[in-house]
């Protein structure tokens, strides 16, 4: 049989997943791609070849077979490189379809925290036993933010359990349109009178790396000062008051006086 068309273009993906295509890794040593759709009703599909590029440089060609997976740890890269993949699917009669992946980026860094509060104003201190109002910000600005995940810690005489919420293990938060601003009211809760409560947040990048920090906490003080006696002074008590604090100063007058101090 004559074969003189290519194979029929498909799709490459980067990373292993064929429902996500990887934008960033934090995997210094691991390069992945997954891919599909490829078909030549001619001659078929004898093999794939795929050649990876780290910084538009060609690093090292691989024969994959008729696997339409691929992953390699032998490669060497580093913060911020670009790496993407060239796929080339060759048919019986040797005629070859090329694509390539849109590439990923390495990222080793972690998000950093600009600001973590428990209370909308930051105090350590609160009145009210039903909310928590709780703010925090990070930012990363190699591959952005994707989530935040936090729980509620709950510490009284030393001890703490979590305390928010109940039945897992944390909420998650996706962040959406780049937002990387949390500013959130928990209500209807029951806060006890002498418990810190404090938060606990991880912030994790597009490249999956994590970053945790917990607040200082807020403790809850729900009941007034108690008053335990009042004093009552009279007139000639505070005469007597002064006279005693004058008194020995007035004596000492004209021993200044004696040694040359200026008296007003």
């Amino acid at each position: 049989m004559i074969d003189t068309t290519p194979p029929v273009k498909g799709w490459i993906k980067d990373g292993s997943d064929k429902n996500n295509d990887m934008k960033y890794s934090s995997e210094t040593a691991e390069v992945s791609s997954v891919w599909g759709g490829f078909s030549d009703p001619e001659s078929g599909i004898v093999s794939y070849t795929l050649d990876v590029y780290i910084n538009n440089a060609l690093a090292q060609s691989f024969e994959n077979g008729l696997k339409t997976d691929f992953v390699d740890y032998s490669l060497s890269m580093k913060h911020g490189d670009s790496i993407y993949v060239k796929l080339t699917t060759t048919n019986g009669a040797e005629t070859r379809t090329v694509i390539k992946s849109d590439g990923f980026v390495i990222d080793q860094t972690p998000p950093s925290v600009k600001y973590l509060h428990d209370t909308m104003d930051g105090r350590r201190y609160q009145s009210d036993s039903t909310k928590l109002h709780l703010k925090w910000k990070f930012d990363d600005p190699e591959s952005g933010l994707k989530e935040y995940r936090f729980y509620i810690e709950d510490f009284y005489q030393g001890q703490g359990h979590k305390f928010y919420p109940q039945g897992q293990g944390y909420v998650t938060i996706p962040v959406i349109n780049n937002n990387i601003t949390a500013d959130i009211v928990l209500q209807n809760l029951t806060l006890i009178s002498g418990h810190k409560y404090l938060v606990k947040v991880t912030a994790v990048n597009h490249a999956d790396m994590p970053q945790s920090q917990e607040s200082d906490g807020v403790i809850i003080d729900s009941t007034p000062p108690v008053l335990k006696k009042v004093y009552t002074y009279t007139v000639g008590d505070l005469s007597r008051f002064w006279l005693s604090c004058l008194g020995p100063l007035v004596l000492l007058l004209p021993k200044l006086k004696l040694f040359g101090f200026p008296i007003f």
